[in-house]
C-alpha cells in the first residue's frame, strides 16, 4: 500500500515545491548582471550598455516597477530593451511608468511578439506545428 501511493505523492510534492519556488521566489527575484566585453581600443572610455529584457509586467507589480525605475541610477550610455515587456494588457501603464526614467538615455527597442500583443494560449505542439507565415515583400 505504501509503495502504491508513495511514488505519486513524492512526485506531487516535488512538483508542488517547484511551483512554489517559481511563483514565490523566482518571479520576484530581479537580476542585474555585469559583463565586461573588451572590444573597444585600449585607452577608450568604457561604454556602459543596459539591456532590459523579459519584464513580463502585469498590473500591480510595484516591487518590479521600483526596481526598474532604479536602473536609471546606473547612468548607462545606451539602453536597449529586447522585449517581452508585457504578460497582460493591463500592465501597459505600469511598464511605461517603470521605464520612464530610462527614457532620458539614448536607446533602442527590439520588440518581441509579446511586447505589443497579449499572449495567446498556445500549447508547445501548437507552436511547433504552426504553419509559417508567407513572406511579405
Amino acid at each position: 500500500m505504501r509503495a502504491r501511493y508513495g511514488v505519486p505523492l513524492g512526485i506531487t510534492a516535488v512538483g508542488a515545491a517547484g511551483l512554489l519556488y517559481s511563483a514565490g521566489f523566482e518571479a520576484r527575484s530581479f537580476r542585474l548582471r555585469r559583463v565586461t566585453v573588451p572590444v573597444l581600443p585600449a585607452g577608450m572610455r568604457p561604454l556602459r550598455v543596459l539591456q532590459v529584457s523579459d519584464i513580463h509586467m502585469v498590473g500591480g507589480q510595484r516591487k518590479k516597477q521600483r526596481w526598474l525605475r532604479s536602473l536609471a541610477g546606473l547612468r548607462p550610455d545606451f539602453v536597449i530593451n529586447t522585449g517581452d515587456n508585457l504578460s497582460d494588457p493591463e500592465g501597459v501603464p505600469e511598464v511605461l511608468d517603470a521605464l520612464g526614467p530610462l527614457m532620458q538615455f539614448p536607446g533602442r527597442t527590439s520588440s518581441a511578439r509579446t511586447t505589443t500583443t497579449a499572449r495567446s494560449c498556445a500549447t508547445p505542439p501548437a507552436i511547433c506545428w504552426r504553419r509559417p507565415r508567407a513572406a511579405t515583400a
